[in-house]
């Protein structure tokens, strides 16, 4: 039994496949943005759709069954890809979404926050929980939703039409502060510390609270289908200025908003869904600020929050929804690992180098871990590459967290990034206890525990401005290669803890091998480390990085029309 998944038009498109042999499971779900290398992308998912199915080794024929998530003005395959503009068209590249070969009778289309709703339950552990979603709107306008789960099945309980938190922070981040309209939020949660001790706004951001609503229509102003903040703040033209008054106060404000907001919706699940389990997604759930609160106020006894809480995630739940609820098939799956991406043989990694005249040699994981603790910052590249917006130890930039000044440097030299913004740190599970205010393991990165005076001390480079850190815990099951490496700087410098960040510098997160020398090499970047084979930087040159990016633009485009050919009727 294969099932397709899809999120194909909106930002963040992708695809995830699911294959049931006689009750082994495989799944492997990538976003398109990967592949097009285009951040955040609203293409049709052509790559990810082709991406899926070779790495089961199967056409699109074989697939029994196609989801995805309906759009406000259709939910009819006939004429999902008609738009009224033909700028709408290029965006969602509609055309070849209209052309593309459906089987009609395998296509099912479901609602946005149901497809958000099964990407959490059926990738937890729990037989039966309730599920909460929160995001800034779904397709149809919800906001916010609320479901018991059981078995195979999801039933809605209840659901907020209105403009809810998620609209809130959305509007917060890209009308006043300036920052993109997807993928940005993180900037305000990792900007709100800087306004702690500022004096408060004239402002409210309180909403009103009445169940599944949270209500800003006070603050919230819609006119002619625009939103927008009732708010006299002038948007922030200058990235310096954010770390002033009144910017900084406002992204606080709003940040303690939605923790507060988070928590009644959380008690409002629990009043009409009491169970023993709780399941996160929506774009919210990535509020790890947010989600650490409500892992020390809630009454749940256990949390799961999908990695891929955000819309990048849609594939997964749509694809985990017609396994589930359609097919009626039993879920065996735990999302043990977010490495849902394809797997690079050591092999691979050198024919890939000799054809693309890329110089290597072979390092062990003792001398990266030393190379490390004496300040050189690298690339890792290893396994399936994470499902989500973050990088958890596959496609990952490292560095010693003991140096405070590796944090300028990763901002100013390598990913170019704003200087508020935190850096995670990735430890040992055993010792995460020791340095971090936290009692459960923190595989996905998705809760921001108090760090401990220990933590401080010997790693002060994760340690945000609040004293928090964004933590992920690593153990011999969930990734042993990660584990390995930790271990072996720990036994070097008696700290079990890397900074980790995501390997990419203003693109999407690196996919391929290629990317990531691309990446390496047009970055300060000290080397790469791929299982066992290593790149450096300075056995490499400038021509090599214009030769890589040139032969990667040919490909892609040479690659698209190949699949527009394979997939899409002429």
């Amino acid at each position: 039994m294969i099932v397709l998944g899809l999120k194909v038009f909106g930002h963040d498109t992708g695809a995830a496949l699911i294959e049931d042999t006689d009750g082994d499971v495989k799944i492997t779900a990538i976003s398109e943005e990967r592949l097009n290398r285009r951040k955040h992308t609203s293409r049709f998912p052509i790559f990810s759709i082709d991406y899926c199915l070779k790495n089961h080794n199967i056409s699109l024929e074989d697939v029994d069954c196609i989801v995805f998530n309906e759009r406000k003005k259709s939910n009819n395959i006939n004429d999902f890809f008609d738009f009224s503009y033909a700028y709408e068209y290029k965006k969602y590249d509609a055309t070849v979404g209209k052309k593309f070969k459906w089987d009609k009778n395998k296509v099912n289309i479901i609602n946005h926050h149901d497809a958000h709703a099964a990407s959490a339950f059926f990738a937890s552990s729990y037989d039966d929980a309730t599920i909460l979603v929160v995001d800034s709107s779904g397709n149809m306008g919800e906001s916010q939703s609320i479901y018991s789960a059981n078995g195979n099945e999801i039933k809605l309980l209840d659901r907020s039409l209105s403009r809810g938190i998620g609209k809130l922070y959305d509007l917060a981040t890209y009308q006043i502060l300036g920052f993109k309209p997807a993928g940005d939020a993180g900037k305000t949660m990792g900007l709100s510390a800087y306004g702690a001790d500022e004096k408060k706004l004239e402002y409210s951001f309180s909403g009103y609270y009445q169940g599944i609503n949270t209500n800003y229509s006070k603050i919230i102003e819609e006119k002619n289908e625009t939103i927008k903040l009732k708010c006299n703040i002038e948007k922030c033209k200058c990235e310096e200025d954010l770390l002033s008054y009144p910017y900084n106060k406002l992204a606080y404000e709003v940040q303690k908003e939605t923790e507060r907001a988070m928590l009644h919706l959380i008690e409002y699940a629990w009043e009409i869904a009491p169970s023993t389990n709780l399941c996160i997604a929506g774009g919210v759930g990535l509020n790890c600020i947010a989600n650490d609160l409500i892992r020390r106020k809630g009454k749940f006894e256990n949390i799961f929050i999908q990695p891929a809480a955000d819309d990048s995630g849609i594939p997964l739940g749509a694809a985990l929804y017609g396994y589930n609820c359609i097919l009626k098939k039993e879920n065996n799956f735990n999302m043990n690992t977010a490495s849902l991406g394809k797997t690079y043989s050591k092999d691979s990694y050198i024919q890939m180098f000799k054809e693309n005249g890329i110089n290597y040699k072979f390092k062990t994981i003792r001398e990266i871990a030393e190379d490390l603790s004496q300040g050189k910052i690298y690339g890792w590249f290893s396994g399936g590459s994470e499902y989500g917006p973050r990088a958890l130890g596959n496609r990952s930039i490292l560095c010693d967290p003991r140096n405070i000044e590796n944090r300028n440097k990763i901002n100013m030299k390598i990913k170019h990034r704003e200087v508020y913004r935190p850096f995670a740190p990735i430890v040992l599970e055993h010792h995460a206890q020791e340095y971090f205010d936290i009692d459960i393991p923190s595989p996905f990165m998705l809760y921001a525990p108090k760090v401990k005076d220990k933590c401080v001390e010997l790693a002060p480079a994760v340690v945000h401005r609040d004293n928090t850190a964004r933590l992920q815990t690593v153990n011999k099951e969930n990734n042993l290669l990660m584990y390995k490496l930790l271990s072996e700087f720990e036994n070097i410098t008696g700290v079990p803890i890397l900074i980790n960040t995501s390997f990419n510098d203003r693109e999407p997160i690196v996919e391929t091998p290629i990317d990531a020398i691309i990446c390496m090499l047009s970055t300060n970047l000290d080397g790469c480390y791929f299982e066992g084979v290593f790149v450096s930087k300075n056995d490499n040159n400038k021509e090599t990085l214009k030769r890589l990016i040139e032969k990667r633009k040919k490909f892609l485009y040479e690659k698209k029309n190949i699949l527009k050919e394979k997939y899409c009727y002429s």
